[in-house]
């Protein structure tokens, strides 16, 4: 109704201006996930009309100037990582062929190229597919190795990230020996980013202790 009368240019205006603020709505609900989980859920639910729609509008951008792709990447991720558990199928897969095709757009490997990589492999282990998860992560890590801890700003995250992936793989396979050794290499590297690296840090001591649990070595975990 309220498009009805309005001239092409001011629509597109107004468009922009109502996208940016769902962009703005996107990262509210990312942040809001890491507090109040509850909320996020259904602050989500209630508002995947426009996050879809978003997504729409992102598509019809790309197409038009794929330069773009850059500066949607970290909008798109945050609407799956809000999705991933939500029992809402036909939305996730909509975001991920988007992001998947955001990814394509990208001419040079960066942190959106291995945040594509990434969420690929967390949905191949939500899904069971633990062998094409292992893989994959595998290729990732072998990747980030060949680029290097300075090719682009957050590449050494990267790079310590993709160890941990793996070890986490490893880890649910149940091969907690190469697993542990993974984590720790992944555990120096976060550490040697500083503040940055930091909770990432304890989140890879976390999943040590659960491989050591895992070999019974019980006193190791809680030390």
């Amino acid at each position: 109704y309220l498009r009805l009368g309005q001239p092409l240019e001011q629509l597109a205006e107004l468009t922009t201006i109502w996208a940016k603020a769902i962009g703005r709505l996107v990262f509210f609900l990312y942040q809001q996930s890491h507090k109040d989980i509850r909320i996020a859920n259904r602050l989500t639910l209630l508002e995947l009309p426009n996050l879809i729609a978003l997504l729409g509008w992102m598509d019809k951008q790309l197409d038009a100037n794929s330069d773009v792709a850059e500066q949607f990447t970290n909008t798109v991720r945050k609407i799956e990582q809000l999705l991933a558990h939500l029992n809402r199928p036909q939305a996730l897969a909509r975001v991920v062929t988007f992001r998947e095709k955001l990814a394509d757009a990208l001419p040079d490997w960066s942190n959106a190229r291995f945040e594509n990589e990434r969420l690929q492999l967390e949905r191949l282990l939500e899904q069971g597919h633990l062998q094409l998860a292992y893989e994959k992560a595998q290729a990732l890590l072998a990747h980030t190795q060949t680029v290097g801890p300075n090719a682009y700003r957050g590449a050494d995250h990267d790079l310590a990230l993709a160890y941990g992936l793996l070890g986490r793989v490893m880890s649910k396979a149940g091969k907690a020996y190469q697993a542990l050794d993974l984590l720790a290499t992944s555990q120096k590297q976060r550490e040697a980013l500083g503040q940055l690296g930091e909770r990432l840090a304890s989140v890879s001591l976390s999943e040590q202790a659960e491989c050591l649990r895992n070999l019974g070595r019980l006193d190791e975990s809680v030390s």
